[in-house]
């Protein structure tokens, strides 16, 4: 059997080393410590998703900066009208 290398980046170290951590808590608060990082790793991703089209390093980030422009566009109008 062909032992597969572990990604060395700092996410994949971080989610071990959580993994480990969560392996010293008593199994019946590990889901809520679970649930919490889960929680924050998807913000995480959401923050750099985001970041990323703001920067416009996204693919389509001009079609999706658009989107948002005009909902806010649209926002503004209605708020104006009332």
């Amino acid at each position: 059997m062909i032992k597969q290398k572990q990604c060395e980046c700092e996410v994949c170290q971080y989610g071990r080393s959580v993994a480990s951590e969560l392996q010293k808590i008593p199994e019946e608060s590990r889901k809520f410590f679970e649930d919490m990082y889960q929680k924050m790793a998807m913000a995480e991703d959401e923050v750099s998703y985001f970041k990323m089209i703001v920067e416009g390093k996204w693919p389509n980030a001009r079609k999706i900066l658009g989107y948002y422009w005009d909902e806010l566009k649209d926002e503004k109008e209605a708020s104006v009208a009332s």
